[in-house]
């Protein structure tokens, strides 16, 4: 009995403390929100940097933290927040339109906005894929995957490019 008791206020004590970390993780967002709102990126980055430790997979921890970058000219961190918002969940119009953004931003600055741009260029660029399928060699993709955004390669050079989104309603 006294083993059954234990496992049962160890499993409770599992539930409580990650429901802990989803609450903590609301409010350090919410926070983080209202200092965007407010016109404190700066402020928002470190209550929305807490939201993202606490819990990663909230797609609008990431999104909002894109935009908290975005907002002090840290396009690095914003195009890394973005892409994470996107892959948590690609129903979330919103952190696809930070992710295009984010996204235009980067083709623009970093010159890869013309045709046939080659891999390594884009790799290093946009840094390592999210999602990458290798045909013949490391610097031959057939696919790689930046969040929302799909490309297809063909000997090493993108051939087409599609960007993946927005939910049916």
């Amino acid at each position: 009995m006294k083993i059954v008791s234990s496992i049962v206020i160890i499993v409770l004590s599992g539930t409580i403390l990650s429901s802990c970390n989803c609450v903590r993780s609301s409010l350090e967002y919410t926070m983080g929100t209202q200092c965007l709102d407010e016109g404190n990126p700066a402020e928002a980055i470190i209550h929305l940097k807490k939201a993202v430790e606490l819990d990663p997979t909230m797609s609008r921890n990431q999104a909002n933290l894109a935009t908290a970058y975005i907002k002090v000219g840290d396009w690095e961190n914003a195009w890394y927040h973005a892409r994470k918002g996107v892959l948590c969940n690609d129903a979330n119009d919103i952190a696809l339109i930070i992710f295009l953004n984010t996204y235009g931003q980067m083709v623009v600055a970093k010159g890869l906005n013309k045709v046939e741009t080659p891999y390594i260029v884009i790799r290093k660029a946009l840094g390592e894929p999210d999602v990458c399928t290798i045909e013949h060699g490391e610097e031959n993709p057939r696919f790689a995957r930046y969040g929302a955004c799909h490309m297809y390669f063909s000997d090493g050079v993108l051939k087409d490019l599609l960007v993946v989104g927005f939910a049916d309603e």
